[in-house]
Order: C-alpha cells, then structure tokens, then sequence
C-alpha cells in the first residue's frame, strides 16, 4: 500500500482503485490525462475493464481564472475553510483525548 503523489517514476499521478461485489472502478490521472475504468456486470467473470467517457474536469488553475473574471465561482471560500478546521480540530481533539494523538 502507497499513498504519495511522487512515487518513483510517477510525477503528481493519481490512481484510485475501488472493488466491490459486484465490479470494480478505476480512477487514474498520469501525463495530464485523465481515465475511468470499469469492470462491472457480466465482465466480472472475464475481468475484462471498459473505458468510460467522462468530461474534461476544470483544472484548479481554471476555476481559480474563471472566479477572478466573475464567470465561475470562488470555491472552497473562507468560510467552507473555517469549517474544515474547526472539524480538524475536533478530530485532532479527540484523538489526543483517546490517546491515539500526543500534544505537540
């Protein structure tokens, strides 16, 4: 198991693999392209995976040009952020208080 975005030979690459009873789905991002991959149904048997068409997704860079120019909007605001820490917060909180977490 691994969880970087540099592993040797791989440069920001993302991939997200989910199996389930019924199939499997695989998300990957490598060399600025993005993939979806799906084995479901009757390709279970012959684990044979499928390409699946999926939109082109806004990089941040995009989303953060379209806000400047009023065309998109300014998300996570600063206020979505205060959320997040106070919820990082409370998780950090609790496991000091179970003892899974020193205090720094």
């Amino acid at each position: 198991m691994a969880a970087t975005r540099f592993a040797t030979g791989h440069l920001n690459d993302l991939r997200l693999r989910l199996y389930g009873q019924t199939g499997g789905l695989e998300v990957s991002f490598e060399n600025a392209t993005s993939r979806l991959r799906a084995c479901l149904g009757a390709d279970v048997a012959t684990a044979a995976w499928s390409e699946i068409d999926c939109p082109p997704v806004p990089t941040i860079y995009e989303h953060f040009i379209a806000a400047i120019r009023g065309s998109g909007k300014a998300e996570p605001d600063f206020a979505r952020g205060a959320a997040l820490q106070r919820l990082l917060d409370q998780a950090e909180a609790s496991a000091t208080d179970h003892g899974l977490l020193r205090p720094l």
